[in-house]
């Protein structure tokens, strides 16, 4: 558990809070696979369902095992941290910041579940990336399809609210010192 006295800078509660959203990986991933969108069948190209297959068996939430993490690393590249300036201004104390936070932390899941979603009827989820093809890799940056593609900005915002509500209550926790403390 982090302290307020590790969020010394912006730069630590950034950190921090990246590793935060690399640990909700399985959380979109459920929830990915019990939307809607996570029942689609698969179109992407040389994986769709053959005629002998049963009904469902080829949809997209059976493609998403263990997709949660690469997909928020996706997300992550060239993501650019919300300013001091910014963190500074959240007005909202006490119950409405957490509110946020939550509502915040929520509407991003739900978003990059939706890009996992497309990317698992429309991507090819199962391919060899690294160089010495030893390891499988799930995601490979730069190969998505169109689909998730257009999702990714909508995701991004959705990751710049729930990094800003959870730097402003970061900045709250007692020890934490990367904000000037506000007069009484």
């Amino acid at each position: 558990m982090t302290k307020g006295a590790d969020l010394v800078t912006l730069r630590d509660a950034v950190t921090v809070f990246r590793g935060v959203v690399m640990t909700m990986g399985g959380d979109v991933e459920a929830v990915a696979r019990v939307s809607v969108a996570g029942q689609q069948d698969v179109q992407a190209e040389g994986w769709e369902a053959p005629a002998w297959a049963p009904a469902g068996r080829f949809r997209a939430d059976a493609r998403m095992l263990d997709a949660g993490r690469p997909v928020v690393e996706r997300l992550l590249i060239g993501w650019r941290a919300p300013d001091l300036e910014a963190v500074a201004a959240v007005e909202l104390e006490g119950r409405e910041l957490e509110r946020e936070l939550y509502q915040a932390r929520a509407a991003f899941i739900e978003s990059v579940a939706l890009v996992m979603c497309e990317y698992a009827v429309h991507g090819n989820v199962y391919s060899r990336h690294l160089a010495d093809g030893t390891a499988w890799r799930r995601v490979e940056p730069g190969s998505w399809p169109q689909q998730a593609a257009a999702l990714l900005p909508a995701a991004q915002e959705a990751l710049n609210a729930f990094a800003l509500a959870w730097l402003a209550v970061a900045a709250r926790v007692e020890g934490a010192a990367f904000l000037p403390r506000r007069a009484a």
